[in-house]
């Protein structure tokens, strides 16, 4: 779609490698919103549409909702697209949990981050929710509306981090031994 990409860290940042180059600029944690922001408030329109901002859903967790409330402070008369990619862990570093994940480190029990109720509160007035690999025409439609469109909008592209659900998978099959016994 010609877009200028202001990237992120997280696993997502591969994307900046060939064959895919898809990612312009990643400066560090948190850094994609604020960049984009600028961008949009300095590029002549026509570039400034085409800047999107994407960031993982642990980084915008740990360091990110600064730049969505300054982005509702300080709009870009071109609006704003930001893509949240939710894959409910953070993969890059090694599978951990985060605030958003509704657990702990010790994968026990904890209260979950909504995404979006936190999106809306801050004044986010366009917030999306979709798995982009089952619709992929809808995402693909989204992204076009709201790079047309002049209002902050935030899509959080949502699909569970295959590697972490393969880790859950084998802890919810591992049994507790007993002492004595061996584990099979």
């Amino acid at each position: 779609m010609d877009c200028i990409v202001s990237g992120d860290i997280g696993c997502y940042t591969l994307g900046v490698l060939p064959p895919f180059e898809a990612i312009d600029s990643c400066v560090c944690m948190g850094a994609s919103i604020g960049v984009g922001l600028g961008l949009r408030h300095v590029l002549p329109e026509e570039e400034a549409r085409r800047v999107v901002s994407v960031i993982g859903d642990s980084t915008f967790m740990h360091s990110g909702v600064p730049g969505i409330i300054e982005m509702v402070y300080n709009p870009p008369a071109t609006g704003h697209l930001v893509i949240i990619v939710d894959n409910g862990t953070t993969a890059m570093t090694g599978l951990q949990e985060h605030p958003g994940t509704g657990r702990r480190l010790d994968r026990s029990e904890a209260h979950s981050v909504d995404f979006e109720a936190l999106l809306r509160a801050i004044g986010v007035p366009e917030v999306h929710v979709i798995d982009p690999s089952e619709r992929p025409s809808k995402f693909v439609k989204m992204l076009q509306t709201a790079l047309a469109g002049n209002t902050l909008t935030v899509i959080i592209a949502r699909r569970p981090c295959l590697l972490a659900l393969r880790r859950m998978e084998k802890e919810e099959q591992a049994q507790p031994c007993s002492i004595g016994q061996t584990q099979t």
